[in-house]
């Protein structure tokens, strides 16, 4: 529900992911719709929080529901109709006051409601330390950064095993990708690090 910047992003990344999308957006004009579709989504015009919507968008069957409006009160009443259509339905929750989102979590027992800018706090602060960090989460109350690292000639990893990277420096390695090759996620912990990686 809502087709904003974050609320496309979202529907691009299931997208990527062969996942089918269903959206509503309020505002026809939006800038995304056409994109949306052409990603395979069907997108409804209108109000979410109008229960008709809901039914015809078949959240009754619907794996998740996305609330990602703009408006705090609009994706709580949307989240609620949901719940009341489905009791059983994941609902991810986009709130940007922090207070409210804990609240809510806690007092209605939506599975994850989030604020955008406690998520990207964190990322804007570790980006800011160092240009390397390409991600940040927050994982309980600890920070973890995702940092794209080349190896360097002569450098302390060059020549390690992933497996040697992980126990002596605490990393663990997502992917690694050759000087001219592709990223290679998980990569077998015996493979050895050159310079240029």
């Amino acid at each position: 529900c809502g087709l904003g910047s974050v609320g496309f992003r979202v529907l691009e990344e299931l997208a990527g992911l062969d996942e089918q999308v269903f959206a509503i957006e309020y505002d026809a004009d939006c800038e995304f719709l056409d994109r949306a579709r052409q990603l395979g989504a069907e997108v409804l015009i209108g109000d979410a929080r109008a229960e008709e919507l809901l039914r015809k968008l078949n959240v009754a069957r619907a794996r998740a529901v996305i609330v990602a409006t703009d408006n705090d009160l609009a994706n709580l009443e949307i989240a609620m109709d949901v719940r009341e259509i489905r009791a059983d339905v994941p609902i991810v929750l986009r709130l940007f006051d922090q207070r409210l989102a804990s609240k809510v979590q806690k007092t209605l027992g939506f599975e994850v409601s989030l604020s955008t800018s406690r998520l990207a706090a964190p990322l804007f602060a570790a980006a800011a330390l160092d240009p390397s960090v390409v991600g940040a989460h927050r994982v309980g109350g600890e920070v973890q950064a995702v940092l794209e690292i080349e190896i360097a000639s002569g450098g302390g990893l060059q020549g390690l095993t992933v497996s040697e990277v992980m126990g002596t420096h605490r990393l663990t390695v997502l992917a690694v990708r050759a000087r001219a090759g592709d990223w290679q996620p998980q990569p077998p912990v015996a493979t050895r690090l050159s310079a240029g990686d």
